[in-house]
């Protein structure tokens, strides 16, 4: 095996022979950094060091050669009346496949002359007329297929985002392509003879809502590159659109039935709490609220079109109405679901007569946590649980084995919700909310956490992080890795975390790599990550090895938590 070992290496081992380095952080980073030199690839980024951790599985086709020396040897052919979807996937190719090779690749439509060397995007009458495996496969909304017969690329997809989708997954995962961050941290292998063994296959993601709650993640066209579909990431109608609470995303009760404009005259409209009517929530029974909630939830729906989902959920801080009805259904339902869950099935009721695609959504969170025992949602309920047991109790446990008591209820809602709903969706955390920017190393979790999901039926998966800011520790990088981890739960999180680390930070991603070590060495360990004076050497490390400003600038960065 040939050793990588340039020239900052040497200064890299005498900060770890100058600190008092654990054993395990010391061999990670020495081994990892000597190893993956050894795996070259003809399409990496400039560093060897980086692996393609989004490489496709299965048998490759032949080999193609798309350009040779900057000139472009494929045209690429879309119908002769394409959907948006199916030009905006072209138009992706013309761009990166430009990037990546210097040359002008010219789209055309189906009706000109065939050509030996073709990329068919879409349903082309070239796609109707070939017999390709995985061609009648159903693909959904946003699953995408990619194939090759002869010398003839296929890329297409379902009616969404799906023709867009196969596109972005032949530039991604094939070719290694990277959209890291919204500002920047695009990595483009640069290749003027790009030559390559296409993998065939056909994929459809397991989860509708794929949303990393990140402030670096809300932008619509690292959205749309990194194939996440988030209430919060607008990407356009004509390009596929994406989940869409338009006006009715969360604790919506006072926006239902506004207190400021009730209360005063209508007192019994709210919870009845400890003996008095208090604005904190409504009074879920009362026939009056209902038909205001109702309407309320009707005129949203009218005055938005496209959205998807509209919640009627509590406003935070939990509590519930305690008059004689609400608490009989209750009662009825081994807690305070029951009100809440009847109210928001009047709701739906009355919405689907006049929008039958348009879910309700509902909150299990707080006081609403656990499922009824009882009560059912209608058909077009999504009900989307909170994880504030493990999130906030046992922040740092798999909550999928673990017997602290947070762990187990939350598994319990799980598996209670999942047996009662089609539509089943979760809103998960992996921050601290009395200090954005403090560490929570939480990085082990997610790949047990998102498979039990998946094995649950969840069909949407939110992680809420830093949202207000683009700092906190390792922030890019969480948000590009659980994008990937939603859209293919099969995906392995630590080489998702060194393709990211390698491909962002360069030269500088030994000493990073050092450091997520390092961050999750004190968690198994119960150490104080702030109180480590290694993590800031590593990052100084790091700082030194930046490669040039860009590099430095990301650095920076993570170093600010510190």
């Amino acid at each position: 095996m040939s050793r990588w070992d340039p020239p900052e290496m040497g200064r890299l081992r005498a900060t770890r022979d100058r600190l008092p380095f654990q054993r395990t952080v010391s061999i990670l980073l020495l081994t990892l950094c000597a190893s993956t030199a050894s795996h070259a690839d003809p399409l990496l980024p400039a560093w060897e060091q980086w692996q393609n951790a989004l490489k496709p599985t299965g048998s490759p086709a032949d080999q193609l050669t798309l350009a040779e020396t900057g000139s472009a040897l494929y045209t690429i052919v879309i119908p002769e009346q394409p959907t948006a979807q199916e030009q905006k996937a072209a138009d992706e190719l013309v761009r990166w496949l430009g990037q990546m090779t210097g040359a002008e690749f010219r789209v055309t439509g189906d009706a000109q002359a065939r050509r030996e060397r073709e990329i068919s995007v879409g349903r082309t009458n070239r796609w109707e007329e070939a017999a390709l495996p995985g061609k009648q496969t159903d693909l959904g909304e946003e699953g995408y297929g990619i194939a090759v017969e002869n010398d003839r690329l296929f890329l297409w997809g379902g009616a969404e985002r799906g023709p867009i989708y196969a596109a972005l997954a032949l530039l991604e995962e094939d070719l290694g392509c990277r959209w890291y961050h919204s500002t920047g941290g695009h990595v483009i292998p640069r290749r003027p003879t790009l030559t390559f063994r296409p993998a065939p296959r056909t994929y459809a993601p397991p989860f509708l809502i794929r949303d990393p709650f990140f402030r670096d993640a809300f932008d619509g066209t690292w959205s749309l590159l990194n194939r996440t579909n988030a209430p919060s990431a607008p990407v356009p109608e004509e390009w596929g659109g994406h989940v869409d609470y338009d006006g009715a995303f969360v604790h919506t009760f006072n926006q239902m039935v506004p207190p400021e404009r009730y209360f005063d005259a209508h007192p019994e409209y709210y919870a009845l709490i400890d003996g008095h009517r208090s604005q904190q929530q409504l009074c879920q029974s009362h026939e009056e609220v209902i038909r205001l909630a109702t309407e309320s939830v009707l005129a949203l729906a009218r005055a938005h079109p496209n959205a998807e989902i509209l919640e009627v959920s509590p406003n935070d801080g939990g509590q519930h109405c305690e008059c004689p009805e609400c608490a009989a259904l209750d009662e009825e339902n081994g807690g305070p679901i029951g009100s809440y869950l009847t109210f928001v099935n009047r709701i739906a009721a009355a919405v689907e007569a006049e929008f039958p695609d348009l879910l309700i959504g509902a909150l299990a969170y707080l006081d609403t946590t656990d499922p009824p025992t009882q009560a059912r949602p209608r058909g077009n309920v999504a009900v989307r649980l909170c994880n504030w047991l493990q999130g906030w109790g046992a922040s740092y446990e798999d909550w999928t084995t673990s017997e602290n008591g947070a762990c187990v209820r939350y598994r319990q809602a799980l598996e209670g919700w999942s047996a009662i709903t089609a539509h089943l969706h979760i809103w998960d955390y992996i921050n601290n909310f009395s200090n954005y920017l403090r560490p929570v190393p939480m990085m082990h979790i997610l790949e047990p956490a998102v498979r039990s999901y998946q094995g649950h039926g969840v069909t949407g998966v939110m992680y809420q992080s830093n949202y207000q800011s683009l700092g906190g520790v390792r922030s890019p990088m969480k948000a590009w890795v659980i994008a990937k981890l939603l859209w293919d739960p099969s995906r392995d999180v630590a080489a998702l975390m060194a393709d990211f680390t390698w491909g962002y930070y360069g030269e500088a991603a030994p000493a990073m790599i050092a450091f997520d070590a390092l961050l999750d060495e004190d968690r198994r360990e119960g150490r104080p990550f702030f109180a480590d004076a290694r993590a800031l050497a590593l990052v100084e490390e790091a700082e030194r090895l930046a490669e040039n400003d860009e590099i430095l600038q990301r650095v920076k960065v993570a170093k600010l938590p510190l």
